[in-house]
């Protein structure tokens, strides 16, 4: 098995020990959830897929998926030696501080990442008008971050936590989403705000949602997402060309059935949120 490209971080955990071994948890037909004794949640993806937090991406997958089939265990040591290592942290966008986009800018960045939805979404969660728990809870976890009212915000999230349908549901898309762009947010612009919601969010889905989304929000809550999540945040935040920024959209549109559009939906409404209330001169 040939390693082309592997995250930093996971890299980091596995050789903290000479041998590190994984269980299969779930595999699909171009990736495989693996999970080692300690925690470490890891997923390899077939060659020209993005690659994941906390995964690497091989060269002869079909070939690997056929004897994971018959093998429930995985192995990682000293030998593996990947590529090229990448780092799916958003530390690689907040550094670049001289390049970020101005306020007028990201706003109208903002309002063509809202058209471009409207015109080619998909019929997904978030542009269906939400059940009215759903939207009741959503407006409570809004204001409980305008008055920074921590309680508020953990009541909200009980009926966010889990909603939606698939692996990830979209609820919990969209809530990473929101993490990651407070996270960049508050890194490369003074705020006031001083709730770290995601810790509120992880703490919430604990055995309220999959297995696979409850990593998906503890990432996010560590800053990290996949590299086509990471480029769009990046065109986004950091000055981009047009054609770049809508190549990075259309990528992330095709996460799954409708994750991609959840995720942006996220960005789109904490972005607002964090532009209307630093003209307002409030928290942000």
């Amino acid at each position: 098995m040939k390693i082309d490209a592997m995250d930093k971080s996971l890299y980091q955990q596995c050789m903290t020990k000479k041998r590190m071994g994984f269980r299969v948890h779930s595999v699909f037909e171009s990736a495989i959830n693996l999970i080692s004794q300690e925690g470490i949640w890891a997923t390899v993806v077939s060659k020209g897929r993005w690659l994941p937090p906390n995964g690497f991406r091989v060269r002869g997958f079909p070939e690997l998926k056929e004897s994971l089939e018959n093998q429930d265990n995985f192995w990682i040591d000293e030998s593996i030696l990947p590529d090229s290592f990448i780092d799916l942290h958003i530390h690689s966008i907040t550094g670049n501080i001289e390049q970020r986009e101005s306020m007028e800018i990201l706003e109208k960045k903002v309002e063509y990442l809202q058209e471009f939805l409207n015109v080619f979404g998909k019929e997904g969660f978030m542009r269906t008008q939400l059940p009215e728990k759903i939207q009741l809870s959503l407006t409570a976890f809004d204001q409980g971050l305008e008055n920074q009212n921590e309680q508020k915000i953990k009541q909200s999230l009980q009926g966010l936590i889990g909603f939606g349908k698939g692996l990830t549901p979209s609820m919990d898309d969209y809530l990473a989403a929101r993490i990651l762009v407070w996270k960049i947010w508050k890194q490369i612009h003074p705020t006031k705000e001083t709730i770290q919601f995601g810790d509120l969010i992880v703490d919430e889905a604990a055995q309220k949602t999959t297995v696979v989304s409850e990593h998906m929000l503890a990432f996010a809550n560590q800053g990290k997402c996949s590299e086509d999540l990471l480029r769009l945040f990046r065109m986004m935040f950091l000055s981009s060309k047009g054609p770049e920024y809508e190549d990075a959209i259309k990528e992330v549109m095709e996460i799954g059935c409708s994750s991609g559009e959840d995720w942006i939906y996220g960005m789109i409404h904490e972005t607002q949120r964090l532009l209307v209330n630093r003209k307002g001169g409030n928290n942000a």
